[in-house]
């Protein structure tokens, strides 16, 4: 039986996403300008999904029916309380009949269709459970969920082991028989190695080890092409810059309606400019560089090997190095950043972000108890949505400026900023008297 519904989990806290996680859900964050769920919903379309059932937090509907669901019919289940995927999937399961099979896809996952009409078409041909797993390469083990794989099928998996190969990548395709282990978890979390630790919620992937001790097989499905898995603030970077490099290899320049590159900016590489933007006088556009609708970049600004969302502005030689701005972003006079810039970030004359350590190495982050290093993008800059700079700000690297945050004046940045906070430099005066008479007079 052909599967034609798909069930999306798009409830999680998101938190080791900040400072990202408050102003959306993870499914909503860009990849190319657009949300990763439009993305998703296209690749679901082309493997012959009909329908599409949306687990979300209620708070979270709303923006979320804004993505174009290219055609599919989307029904909505609401999860109240954050118990974990494989919570969101039994509360969805009722949404497809008991009789046929279901896939499921984590929101915060992109695979291409080729990858997902795989893994659908292991299940339609006779397999209880199939789920896609792509090699871990620079990834640590202990910061995924990991299968052990075997002769093509998954033999367990395990959360945050010492060692692995594959990563479950979020995407899961189950028999009937699959179906109803959903509802018979072991217990919480994934199962861990001695001395790990599970956490408290019910993870999706912990089915697999229910329909592996009722005897039946779980077929290995290996991606053929790239899977991103969004969960810490450089993933964003990250898959944008791999998206963006897929891009450059088959496009030149392409320019929307009612846009404009003047005669006297300079663009070196692949450049995508969206409809009613503007590549004004002196610019330097280093490429490959994809640039949103209605985006003014103007007066000597430079841009590097960058994604540029919808609303945005970078004026009078203010320079983005590279990687992610989100929508309605302003750079203004002087400035220079690198990293990933939320929506609505408003940064200050002269704001500097520093790229490069003293002793050349990678920066540490916190994700919520533990430090981890990524293998890329790790002295980036991650402002939050809606946040601000002074005049002067320096940001070191590796940084965090919390959503919703204002960083006063001529402030360094040497520390990750909460939230809703804003910091001010306290100064003293030492006041003196000085006139004419110190020069003789």
């Amino acid at each position: 039986m052909a599967i034609t519904k798909a069930v999306v989990l798009a409830a999680g806290s998101g938190e080791r996403m900040a400072p990202y996680h408050l102003a959306r859900p993870k499914c909503l964050l860009p990849l190319l300008t657009e949300p990763l769920l439009a993305h998703l919903y296209r690749a679901l379309k082309e493997c012959g999904i009909q329908e599409v059932t949306l687990v979300v937090k209620p708070q979270d509907q709303l923006q979320v029916a804004s993505v174009d669901a290219n055609g599919l019919a989307v029904h909505w289940v609401r999860q109240l309380d954050a118990m974990g995927s494989g919570a969101a999937a039994v509360l969805a399961d009722d949404t497809v009949p008991p009789d046929e099979p279901m896939l499921i896809v984590e929101g915060d996952v992109w695979a291409s269709s080729v990858d997902i009409a795989r893994v659908i078409e292991s299940v339609t041909n006779g397999m209880p459970m199939a789920v896609l797993v792509d090699p871990l390469g620079r990834e640590a083990p202990q910061d995924w969920i990991v299968a052990d794989v075997d002769g093509g099928e998954v033999r367990s998996v395990w959360g945050h082991p010492r060692d692995g190969y594959w990563r479950v990548s979020g995407v899961y395709a189950l028999s009937p028989l699959a179906r109803a282990a959903l509802h018979r978890p072991r217990g919480w979390g994934v199962q861990v190695p001695v001395g790990g630790m599970p956490h408290r919620e019910y993870d999706v992937a912990e089915v697999v080890n229910t329909v592996c001790r009722l005897g039946a097989s779980v077929a290995a499905i290996e991606a053929q092409e790239p899977v991103l898995n969004w969960d810490k603030p450089w993933h964003v970077l990250q898959g944008n810059w791999l998206l963006l490099e897929r891009w450059a290899q088959s496009h030149d320049r392409w320019v929307g309606e009612d846009s404009t590159i003047d005669p006297t900016a300079v663009v070196r590489g692949p450049v995508r400019l969206g409809a009613n933007s503007r590549i004004g006088h002196g610019v330097i556009i280093e490429g490959p560089v994809y640039v949103g609708d209605n985006v003014v970049i103007e007066d000597y600004a430079k841009v590097s090997h960058a994604v540029i969302g919808r609303g945005s502005r970078i004026s009078h030689t203010a320079e983005f190095l590279g990687g992610v701005i989100m929508d309605r972003v302003y750079l203004m006079h002087n400035c220079e950043l690198y990293g990933v810039l939320g929506d609505n970030v408003d940064i200050g004359a002269g704001t500097v972000s520093g790229t490069l350590r003293f002793d050349d190495r990678g920066t540490a982050h916190r994700v919520g108890e533990r430090w981890e290093t990524p293998h890329q993008g790790s002295n980036a800059s991650y402002l939050g949505d809606y946040s601000r700079t002074g005049v002067n700000v320096v940001i070191l690297p590796g940084k965090h400026i919390g959503p919703y945050a204002a960083v006063g004046p001529n402030i360094v940045v040497d520390r990750d900023i909460e939230p809703y906070t804003q910091v001010l430099l306290e100064q003293s005066w030492k006041v003196t008297k000085w006139g004419p008479e110190r020069y003789g007079w």
